[in-house]
């Protein structure tokens, strides 16, 4: 079984690039580079690190550059009409690491999305579920050939809606939560998907994986 060091990895990066390293405060405290994290994310170059600070902050989305967010306890990631969080097109030697984000939707299920990269997508110690978000949140990714869910627990009670839902991706998942109460919990499609130590949990429906 493969497993991946993403704190090392994180740390790493931080570690290797203090120049690249932004303060994101969504409270404007001492040494806040930005407030919004969207506005961050879209300014930063390619390769930077941002320390996000407790706060309240809108989804955003990543394309086509590398970048690391590393959320301190109490940050939460809400969007009212699109899913929170968007990775798109990440190339082969680029890469996204998102840690400890909270994520939250209004009125849907709260989703990261993630789509057409080659390149590493790392999500830990992520979490959206009836604690973060009212019915919620889940994980997508369509083909994705580099995803790693490490420590994440998505959890949803929205109809129809899996917490885990891949189509053609190759996966490790560790440490990690996925439960749905009105939909099957993880919905698998023409993908390679390592798992070790993770809890899957299903509600009234049946059966706990689909797998295509």
């Amino acid at each position: 079984m493969r497993t991946f060091a993403l704190a090392s990895l994180a740390g790493g990066l931080a570690a290797c690039l203090p120049a690249q390293t932004f303060v994101v405060d969504a409270n404007a405290g001492p040494g806040t580079q930005f407030t919004s994290l969207p506005a961050a994310v879209a300014a930063v170059p390619s390769g930077a690190v941002l320390d996000v600070r407790p706060g309240l902050y809108s989804g955003f989305s990543i394309a086509a550059k590398s970048l690391t967010i590393l959320g301190r306890p109490g940050v939460r990631v809400i969007d009212l009409g699109n899913p929170p969080i968007r990775i798109d097109a990440i190339g082969s030697a680029q890469h996204v690491v998102l840690h400890g984000l909270e994520l939250a939707h209004v009125s849907v299920v709260a989703t990261v999305h993630c789509t057409n990269s080659t390149g590493t997508l790392v999500l830990d110690g992520c979490r959206s579920d009836s604690s973060t978000s009212p019915v919620g949140g889940r994980l997508v990714a369509t083909d994705c050939t580099n995803l790693h869910v490490q420590r994440c627990t998505f959890a949803t009670s929205g109809l129809f809606d899996s917490a885990l839902q891949l189509q053609r991706c190759a996966a490790t998942l560790t440490s990690s939560t996925f439960a749905a109460s009105l939909a099957v919990p993880m919905s698998i499609a023409n993908s390679t998907v390592d798992g070790t130590d993770c809890t899957i949990r299903a509600g009234i429906v049946a059966p706990t994986l689909a797998l295509h």
